[in-house]
């Protein structure tokens, strides 16, 4: 029963930080997600309204699993818990970091400042990072083959915004983007 408490407060921390976050930049006047709202050509508005609802059905499954259905994999626990926590302590990390620059998504007419500093010295893509980590930790300690499924779809989902994120800012910045382009890794 702690053990299952205990995995159950580390999923409201992390989305804690997460909907934390989106309140903060909603404060001032800054809307942050940005996933299939914009006018876009078809094929990569599906494509984020897909995602979005993915990301939304590994959410709802977890909390299923959590509440309704749990059975913890013991032999993989504390790997489990290893690896949420880190998810989380990174997640933090590259919300906090960002400041006012943090989106899910991107629209065009946004102007956010470049951040390569910190975590992001190391990684150009830490949010999405902890996301994963975050959800393959859950899959130590919980998984079945439906959250096997829902995490591969996820993380190809989150890959595919990352690319289409990486033509935005390497427009919006130029040369500045393709310094930190070259020097620093997508995700690890």
């Amino acid at each position: 029963m702690l053990f299952r408490l205990f995995i159950i407060l580390l999923f409201v921390i992390f989305y804690s930080i997460y909907f934390g976050k989106l309140h903060f930049l909603k404060g001032k006047q800054i809307k942050a997600v940005h996933l299939g709202q914009r006018k876009l050509y078809s094929k990569e508005k599906i494509a984020q309204q897909f995602m979005s609802g993915i990301a939304f059905s590994l959410v709802l499954y977890q909390i299923y699993k959590l509440f309704f259905d749990y059975h913890v994999d013991n032999r993989f626990y504390t790997l489990g818990i290893v690896i949420i926590i880190l998810g989380i302590v990174i997640f933090g990390l590259s919300v906090s970091e960002m400041k006012d620059s943090w989106r899910v998504g991107f629209e065009k007419s946004d102007r956010t400042t470049l951040i390569t500093k910190g975590i992001y010295a190391y990684s150009r893509n830490p949010a999405y990072l902890g996301f994963f980590l975050f959800n393959c930790g859950y899959l130590f300690l919980i998984g079945d083959a439906m959250m096997v499924l829902l995490i591969l779809v996820d993380t190809l989902s989150l890959h595919y915004l990352v690319l289409s994120e990486e033509k935005h800012l390497r427009k919006m910045f130029q040369k500045e983007y393709d310094t930190y382009y070259k020097k620093t890794r997508r995700y690890l």
